[in-house]
């Protein structure tokens, strides 16, 4: 599972996915780097989700943008 701290960050990532949702999880173990992203994204052995947020239309329509840099 790869996890990142900030939603403006998860958005980015889930951008690109035709129903874009961020996951809000309980990390159960350790969290180490995530080698291609190193202390920007994190990744865990198991981590349930708690919580699925909708991406706010403007916050979105910014992430895609970004995608497209």
């Amino acid at each position: 599972i790869y996890m990142v701290k900030l939603f403006d960050q998860a958005a980015i990532w889930a951008a690109h996915h035709e129903y874009p949702r961020i996951y809000e999880v309980e990390v159960e173990g350790v969290i180490e780097d995530d080698p291609d992203a190193p202390g920007t994204a994190f990744q865990c052995e198991k981590a349930p989700i708690v919580n699925v947020h909708k991406i706010p239309p403007e916050m979105l329509l910014a992430a895609r943008k970004k995608l497209l840099l």
